[in-house]
C-alpha cells in the first residue's frame, strides 16, 4: 500500500495521472460541513478556490521528481491553504485540513507546486500532502538522501530539544527538534561554531533554505547534556515506557498541531526514537505495519478482557478513532498512556466522572467508559505488538 514508501528507491519520474489520482485522494471535498475560522460554513466557492490552487491542469504528462529537506517544523495539509477549518463542533484547536507534521531534516520527494507557488505537494516516507514551500529546501537527490542516511547520527530522545543559540545564524539558532528526529554528526567539526567551542556539545549538520529555495547544510551545536542518543535507543519495554512518559502533560494537537501531537503522532514519535519505521495514522499503525496483530472484532467483552490481560508493556490498543499504549496491570486494573481529548469514568460510588484531559495522560482501561453502561474496551478494534524495522542504525 501507500502507507510507507522507501524514498531511496523512489522513482525520479512519475506519470502525471498518478500524481493527479493521489492529489484527488488527498483533497476530496468533505461530505460533512466544514467551517471557517469566523464561523461561516464553507461553500462550493471556497472549495473551488482550494481546488483551483491545487493546479490539476498544470500537472504534466510525466512529472520530474524534485528532492528537498525540511528546514523547520511545519504542518502538512490536505489543501494548499493556511485557512483553519473546523468541523461542526467548532473546536478551534482541530483544523480539519491538517494531516501531520513534517520535521526539520526530514527528506521529501517534491511532486507538484500549487498555482500560487506557495505550496509544494511532497511525499515523505509515511505521508503525501501539501507543505508550505518556505519549509522546504530543494537539493539534488543524492544530497538530500545522503543527508537523511548520514552516519554517525544523533537521535532526539527528549520530547523536544533545541540547537544551541547562535548569534551568527538565526535560522539554525535554537532550532527545535521533536522526539525521533535524526541529525547527522559533523565528521570534522571546526574548533568553534558561532563563536562557541565544540568541546561540550555535539556538532550536527542541519539543513537551511537559501533565498532561492535551494539547500545548504550547516554545522551547529546541541548540548551534550541534551536528551539525545548516539544512534537509536534499544527497542525495549522499558524504553517504550520511558519515552512515552516524556510526553506526559503535553497538550493534545490534532494532526500534530499545537507544536505537539495527536494519539497516533504520540505513538509514532515514541517508536521512532527506537528506530521503528511506522505509518502515520492510527488505523495504518494497527493494520498496515509489521507486527503481531490481534483482531478483536466479534469478541465478547469477557474475551476482550482476557486478551487485554495477556498484553505486554508497550503494545498498542486501537479503536476506530484512537490508538493507545498499554502500560501494565495493577491491583485488578489495566493501565494505558495515550494522547486524548477527554475520558469518562464511573467512580466507585457510582458517580459519573468526566475528565477533560486534552493531552497525554494515563487512564484505566477497564474503568474507561463511553456510556454509563458501556465500557470503552467494547469498542476496541485490535491489539498490536510491533516488529522492529530499522531506519539505518
Amino acid at each position: 500500500g501507500d502507507a510507507l514508501v522507501d524514498l531511496n528507491v523512489y522513482p525520479d519520474r512519475i506519470s502525471g495521472k498518478q500524481i493527479e489520482e493521489q492529489l484527488k485522494n488527498l483533497s476530496p471535498v468533505p461530505s460533512s460541513p466544514r467551517f471557517a475560522a469566523d464561523g461561516r460554513q464553507l461553500d462550493d466557492k471556497d472549495y473551488g478556490r482550494y481546488l483551483d490552487n491545487c493546479g490539476f491542469d498544470r500537472i504534466p504528462d510525466e512529472v520530474a521528481v524534485r528532492w528537498g529537506l525540511a528546514v523547520k517544523r511545519g504542518l502538512l495539509r490536505s489543501f494548499p491553504t493556511a485557512d483553519r477549518v473546523t468541523n461542526a463542533n467548532r473546536d478551534k484547536e482541530i483544523d480539519m485540513f491538517v494531516e501531520t507534521a513534517l520535521y526539520p531534516g526530514e527528506p521529501v520527494a517534491v511532486l507538484h507546486e500549487s498555482r500560487d507557488g506557495k505550496w509544494l505537494l511532497v511525499r515523505k516516507y509515511n505521508y503525501l500532502a501539501w507543505a508550505d514551500a518556505s519549509q522546504i529546501a530543494v537539493g539534488r537527490r543524492d544530497e538530500v538522501l545522503g543527508y537523511a542516511s548520514g552516519k554517525p547520527f544523533l537521535v532526539v530522545t527528549g520530547a523536544k530539544e533545541k540547537t544551541v543559540y547562535n548569534p551568527d545564524a538565526p535560522e539554525i539558532s535554537e532550532l527545535e527538534f521533536d522526539m525521533g528526529c535524526r541529525l547527522p554528526l559533523v565528521a570534522d567539526p571546526p574548533e568553534e561554531i558561532g563563536g562557541m567551542g565544540v568541546d561540550y556539545c555535539f556538532a550536527v549538520a542541519v539543513p537551511t533554505r537559501n533565498a532561492d529555495g535551494t539547500l545548504t547544510v550547516h554545522p551547529t551545536l546541541i548540548r551534550r547534556s541534551a536528551d539525545v542518543s548516539l544512534g537509536y535507543l534499544p527497542y525495549t519495554k522499558g524504553n517504550i515506557v520511558r519515552q512515552a512518559f516524556k510526553f506526559l502533560g503535553e497538550r493534545y494537537g490534532w494532526g500534530d498541531d499545537n507544536n505537539a501531537r495527536d494519539c497516533s503522532g504520540f505513538v509514532l514519535n515514541v517508536y521512532t526514537s527506537m528506530g521503528l519505521v511506522m505509518p502515520r495514522n492510527g488505523g495504518e499503525q494497527e493494520l498496515a505495519s509489521e507486527g503481531i496483530h490481534v483482531d478483536l472484532s466479534g469478541k465478547t467483552p469477557e474475551e476482550r478482557v482476557t486478551l487485554l490481560r495477556a498484553m505486554e508493556t508497550g503494545d498498542t490498543i486501537s479503536s476506530p478513532t484512537h490508538i493507545m499504549l498499554f502500560l501494565a496491570g495493577y491491583d485488578g486494573e489495566l493501565w494505558m498512556i495515550h494522547d486524548h481529548i477527554g475520558s469518562n469514568y464511573i467512580g466507585k460510588d457510582g458517580e459519573w466522572i468526566d475528565v477533560s484531559t486534552r493531552g497525554v495522560g494515563v487512564s484505566p482501561i477497564l474503568g474507561y467508559m463511553t456510556g454509563r453502561n458501556r465500557h470503552y474496551y467494547e469498542d476496541f478494534s485490535g491489539l498490536k505488538r510491533f516488529v522492529l524495522t530499522k531506519k539505518g542504525n
